[in-house]
């Protein structure tokens, strides 16, 4: 589509411009979220400054870990060659959670209530950050017959030119938008902190194996058949179920524990 953006002698490259706008779109309401959850301004951004250099960093090392191994194993400081490219989603949400790990230990705060904080963001971000897949090209879909087709013809696109293929990159666009619709309307009727992250890692894992059926450039876990993104959705969905059930039964307890306690008759 339009990879890159022309003005005068200056050229961008389209999907940075739209990380960076997406970035600052998504800034103030998520503030506002924290300041909601009794989360400081100050928290948030001493938690964002070194975050985000860091979840790109591991996005970058997990792109080419495990698309392009062969590369990391032959000439391993290629991938500090950030400009070369290589970005992935789900090493950006684990460096996300890693580094959320760390600042909660730091600070001696709820990890939970941070990732609730962020989930609906994470959704709304990937909505955004799709569409600047969509315009350079990446993550592109197989050929296709169907009515809504989309054909690359820029020579800097990624995508192979010249065919009708299923837009994946508005698929996943479209269902994060969703997903975060959903997150925002139910973020105020949790009954305990990480409900929200947690149906995000369900609801964003089921949708993403769904789309992986349309992408032609998916990475497959060694020979088979199963694609990564499939088998890593598998897994964090039986691993989130198993997390809801727990803590729901915490909080159950809890709350019945609270209502045994006898009246204090002061």
């Amino acid at each position: 589509m339009y990879p890159l953006l022309q003005f005068g002698n200056l050229t961008l490259v389209t999907y940075w411009v739209v990380f960076v706008f997406t970035l600052s779109f998504c800034f103030l309401p998520f503030l506002g979220e924290a300041k909601r959850k009794g989360i400081s301004p100050l928290t948030i951004i001493l938690l964002i400054l070194p975050g985000i250099p860091f979840s790109f960093i591991i996005a970058h090392l997990y792109f080419w870990i495990f698309y392009y191994p062969r590369i990391f194993l032959e000439e391993p400081f290629f991938i500090f060659l950030f400009w070369k490219g290589g970005l992935a989603f789900h090493g950006g949400v684990l460096g996300g959670i890693i580094w959320g790990l760390i600042f909660a230990k730091i600070k001696k705060i709820s990890f939970w209530k941070l990732a609730d904080t962020f989930a609906p963001f994470f959704a709304l971000g990937e909505a955004l950050q799709r569409i600047g897949c969509f315009l350079n090209g990446c993550c592109y879909g197989k050929e296709t017959t169907v009515p809504w087709a989309v054909v690359f013809t820029h020579p800097s696109a990624i995508a192979p030119k010249y065919l009708p293929l299923h837009p994946t990159q508005l698929y996943l666009s479209l269902g994060s938008f969703f997903i975060f619709l959903f997150l925002w309307s139910k973020r105020k009727k949790i009954i305990y902190n990480g409900q929200v992250f947690l149906n995000y890692l369900i609801l964003h894992s089921l949708f993403r194996s769904i789309v992986e059926n349309f992408r032609a450039d998916a990475l497959h876990f060694g020979k088979t058949g199963i694609k990564t993104a499939q088998l890593l959705g598998g897994l964090l969905i039986i691993i989130s179920l198993l997390i809801k059930n727990y803590r729901v039964r915490k909080t159950k307890i809890e709350i019945t524990a609270e209502k045994d306690l006898p009246n204090n008759p002061m």
